[in-house]
């Protein structure tokens, strides 16, 4: 009984999250380099978006309200490639997966809070602004003790927390507000159709998701090396 119980477990949540965490580590790394290299406006906002509609997609698929903190662990890693292929410090990218973390343990925990079964378009729209102020507002504390960059150290000064806030906590907010509804929506939407294919053509599904784990993790190296060789 504990066999099936630990197989449907991985089945049914812990192995859908982490294909859409790889999918989240990848657009961490890929679309901030986009971003920075066609020198688009918003960068932590449309990265904090796609991180918010993934993690509501993945609560939405799985039903576990938890989802996201597996997720952020799995950007987490892909981020920290840079490690081992750039030879950097853990320290460099250490404040982008502090702000990963963070997201995704507001959503998590006030998902769990709240009921996920209870939470509809106009309470995602709550969780995901509060997820997005309050993890600006931890952020900003934590940042700077652990690696206070020259953006972070730019605040440093008389009001600066609420011009943090009203520069990137705002902007958190908003992409939360906007995007971890329809995530949500969207991942319920899909679990239907996606648990009759899983019961139906189990092969098909795992192959599947590996391969897009698997895919994810070779672009997301090959990005970093690139970025660092450029």
């Amino acid at each position: 009984m504990q066999g099936n119980c630990g197989e449907t477990t991985l089945r049914r949540w812990f192995f859908p999250a982490l294909v859409l965490g790889s999918l989240w580590g990848l657009s961490e790394v890929v679309l901030n380099d986009a971003v920075v290299a066609w020198g688009l406006p918003m960068r932590a906002g449309l990265l904090a978006g796609v991180g918010m509609l993934l993690m509501g997609g993945a609560a939405g698929l799985t039903g576990a309200a938890l989802s996201p903190l597996l997720m952020a662990g799995t950007a987490l890693l892909m981020k920290q490639m840079a490690v081992p292929i750039l030879h950097v410090s853990v320290l460099c990218k250490m404040n982008s997966c502090i702000a990963v973390v963070l997201q995704a343990s507001f959503v998590g925990l006030l998902l769990r809070s709240i009921g996920l079964r209870r939470v509809g378009r106009l309470r995602a729209g709550a969780v995901g602004a509060s997820a997005g102020l309050g993890s600006a507002l931890v952020f900003w504390h934590i940042g700077l003790r652990v690696e206070p960059c020259t953006y972070l150290l730019s605040f440093q000064r008389p009001g600066g927390l609420v011009a943090f806030l009203g520069t990137e906590g705002v902007v958190w907010a908003v992409a939360g507000a906007l995007l971890l509804p329809a995530g949500l929506a969207l991942g319920r939407r899909l679990r239907v159709p996606l648990g009759e294919l899983e019961l139906e053509r189990p092969a098909l599904w795992r192959r599947a998701g590996a391969g897009v784990i698997l895919a994810s993790w070779v672009a997301t190296a090959i990005a970093i090396a690139f970025s660092g060789a450029s």
